[in-house]
């Protein structure tokens, strides 16, 4: 038709199988046919695919820490996936996203990381994003630590508290508390993230166990909320602060 745009697309059955599954209004990521759409985009320059492929990405990593924790239940979970995925993009002019999926590369054993996934030479991320990785898994412990100390570095106004004599005795209690608890869940290969709400659940429960009034209880809560964010917000500078000319 005159005026219509025409895009032959040569790939194989494998990649028309996978855009045929494909749904936009499905939430679920799909990680093959997103690498499938982020790949075809740019090799045919079909921006649609590109644009649903961050989307998607996007999705399922948020700026937004509370949005993350809304759809936690959508990230990445196989190690070939992490790598797969982390691959293609790094070809995006996208620091925020980009970083995310480098930074969920970090929980993967240490042998994977460097010599690929079980193995294979095909899932290892390229040197200047293994560096990365590596520089700042290393700075990992540092960062847990420090943020379970900002947590309880500061308590609720006295005005706002509903047992205040209780809950101030209580307050000297949440530091020992908060380093048992950063001490506990590192080990190697890393087990924690202080972006996952579920790694900071188990910590909560054990001040709201000791008595801690209910108002004390959601500042804290607020106060890890935006501690979390601050993380957040600074992951694409901590992997592109390693090696800032190459990123």
């Amino acid at each position: 038709m005159d005026g219509s745009t025409f895009v032959q697309l040569r790939f194989g059955c494998s990649q028309f199988s996978l855009l045929h599954r494909f749904r936009k209004d499905d939430e679920n990521p799909q990680w093959d046919i997103v690498k499938v759409m982020l790949i075809l985009g740019d090799k045919y320059d079909v921006p649609e695919f590109r644009d649903e492929a961050i989307r998607r990405l996007n999705l399922a990593f948020p700026m937004d820490i509370e949005t993350w924790d809304k759809f936690c239940g959508i990230k990445i979970t196989g190690n070939d996936e992490t790598v797969s995925v982390a691959q293609v993009t790094r070809t995006l002019d996208m620091p925020d996203l980009q970083a995310a999926l480098l930074y969920s590369c970090l929980s993967l054993p240490i042998t994977d990381l460097m010599h690929g996934v079980e193995g294979n030479k095909d899932l290892i991320l390229p040197p200047e994003d293994l560096a990365r990785c590596l520089e700042v898994r290393e700075l990992m412990p540092t960062l847990w630590l420090e943020y379970h100390n900002k947590v309880f570095s500061e308590h609720p106004p006295a005005n706002d508290c509903l047992a205040r004599h209780k809950c101030r005795l209580l307050y000297g209690n949440t530091q020992t508390i908060a380093l048992d608890h950063a001490c506990k869940h590192i080990s190697p290969p890393i087990a924690y993230d202080p972006l996952d709400m579920g790694s900071w659940d188990d910590l909560l429960s054990q001040v709201e166990e000791m008595g801690m009034c209910m108002r004390c209880m959601t500042f804290y809560e607020r106060r890890l909320l935006d501690i979390r964010q601050e993380f957040r917000n600074s992951l694409a500078e901590r992997f592109r602060c390693v090696f800032s000319f190459l990123f």
